[in-house]
């Protein structure tokens, strides 16, 4: 058991071990809370840069949309030239009419 070091040395003064366990339990709850600020950060950082990287997955889908609604609509456009305003049965490829 220490005692405090003003009854040995007048010079210096010694916190009693129950005051330097409330300032070190102190110091380790900071330090914890420190820490847990920093992994805190640290998620939010990943989720930023996932939120960025899903938006632009999600801008890329949406560019390969459009390029296919344009290939669609060629491709309309050169049926209709073709055969007219008709129905296509996509299982048969039948033009018009009933596909049976």
């Amino acid at each position: 058991m220490n005692t405090p070091m003003s009854q040995s040395n007048p010079d210096k003064t010694v916190l009693s071990e129950a005051e330097l366990d409330k300032v070190r339990s102190l110091k380790d709850e900071r330090d914890r809370l420190y820490y847990q600020i920093g992994f805190l950060e640290y998620q939010i950082k990943l989720l930023q840069d996932n939120i960025k990287e899903t938006q632009d997955m999600k801008q890329k889908f949406y560019d390969k949309l459009q390029e296919l609604n344009l290939k669609s609509k060629k491709i309309g456009k050169e049926l209709t030239k073709r055969y007219g305003s008709q129905e296509i049965d996509l299982e048969t490829g039948v033009v018009g009419g009933d596909a049976s």
